[in-house]
């Protein structure tokens, strides 16, 4: 009966083995269970994709930010280059206004006689020197012009400006 028993009681350890074992793979598979780790996994999956997603934006704004001040940059120096183009085509129509006047005025006096006395050609440059102070020439190119110097072109001006 010894060896009956020993059969006895191995066959209630692997009875017993096997019925934990068949407990814990059942437990394991349960629909509830694995759901459950799905669910665990797919909401882990959720909040990685909410950081990724988070982080990008943020790029992306820190990006639409940058390109903004260099539109912005790119405006300004535009505004500062067609001032500057205007500007220069003024500075060329009112040269070749002067060139053109100069041209005028010499063909004017050589058809003039001569016999004009210096009072005359004196109030003649006068009223030249104004005239050319007004339409915004510098003294210096105005002295060039009319052939005087900038100090008696800056007098002149300075006692027009005094006149009421």
């Amino acid at each position: 009966m010894s060896w009956f028993s020993v059969l006895l009681v191995n066959l209630l350890v692997i009875g017993t083995v096997a019925f934990l074992l068949v407990r814990r793979i059942e437990r394991r598979i349960e629909p509830t269970a694995v759901l459950d780790q799905i669910r665990q996994e797919v909401d882990e999956l959720i909040v990685e994709f909410n950081q990724t997603t988070e982080r990008n934006i943020g790029l992306l704004e820190e990006r639409i930010v940058r390109l903004n001040r260099l539109v912005e940059t790119a405006d300004r120096r535009v505004s500062v280059l067609r001032r500057e183009l205007d500007a220069h085509e003024t500075g060329t129509r009112v040269y070749s206004d002067i060139v053109q006047q100069a041209a005028t005025q010499r063909r004017e006096q050589q058809e003039q006689p001569e016999e004009q006395s210096s009072d005359t050609g004196a109030e003649d440059r006068r009223l030249q020197i104004i005239d050319l102070h007004e339409k915004g020439i510098a003294p210096n190119i105005i002295a060039a012009r009319v052939g005087t110097t900038v100090g008696e072109v800056e007098l002149i001006v300075s006692l027009r400006k005094r006149k009421p």
